[in-house]
């Protein structure tokens, strides 16, 4: 990918629009945006997404969590980075770095993530990744999209032996991803296909907002519960601007 120049990150928050803007299916015409990014000028940014270490604690009975419970999700941490893209700006691909800080094209380091008990990944509410697949399919679904809501996950049933990981789209074909397992440093890494960034892109559009969430969660640990290490991230975007 070409050098890109970077943008400054808010620290929460974003404009507010409802404009419908569906993502082109085989059976549809392509959505505006998707003809905009095809016929349009696009730009180029790279914005780096920074979530700092959280330590052990989960706020039980508190702003909607529940009393701890073992082996059931009951308290979240959120942590929320928006990027300051230009208003009325639709996401044409994107690509996310999981390299170090000091990596170069040239450079195999890649970012290490590590977390208790359980996280989820989000851009605008909609799930990018988690490492209990299981909470998903609790959540609501917009196409290929699953949206996060607490109220939806609260109290679940967990398993902590051989717990796989969700990636959005990849059950379909249309993503991978690498997750680690709970309480182990390990690589991460999400490349999502066409089909998920177009329906991303008019999500986010939709919700004049791009806002990245790092949900923690944990049962009745006090001492490792809703913690995770520092975490970082680079996000190279090619957009339009309407």
């Amino acid at each position: 990918m070409r050098a890109l120049p970077l943008l400054g990150l808010l620290a929460l928050g974003g404009c507010s629009q409802t404009i419908d803007l569906d993502p082109a299916t085989d059976d549809a015409p392509r959505a505006p945006i998707e003809d905009a990014c095809a016929g349009g000028t696009t730009q180029f940014a790279s914005m780096e997404v920074r979530f700092p270490e959280r330590e052990p604690g989960c706020n039980w009975g508190e702003g909607g969590n529940l009393d701890p419970a073992q082996s059931v999700i009951t308290a979240r941490t959120e942590d929320v980075v928006a990027l300051a893209m230009p208003e009325g700006a639709a996401i044409c691909d994107v690509d996310f770095d999981f390299r170090g800080a000091e990596s170069d094209e040239d450079d195999e380091d890649e970012q290490t993530i590590r977390y208790d008990d359980f996280f989820l990944l989000t851009l605008d509410d909609v799930v990018l990744t988690a490492s209990y697949a299981p909470l998903v399919d609790a959540l609501d679904a917009q196409g290929h999209l699953r949206l996060y809501d607490w109220d939806n996950i609260a109290g679940t049933p967990i398993g902590f032996d051989d717990a796989e990981s969700y990636c959005l789209g990849e059950a379909e074909g249309l993503s991978t991803c690498e997750i680690p397992p709970a309480e182990t440093s390990g690589a991460i890494s999400l490349d999502f296909g066409e089909q998920i960034v177009s329906e991303l892109s008019a999500y986010a559009y939709d919700a004049g907002r791009y806002e990245f969430s790092f949900v923690t969660l944990g049962d009745n640990d006090e001492a490792v519960d809703c913690s995770h290490a520092a975490f970082r991230f680079t996000v190279h975007v090619e957009y339009v601007a309407f």
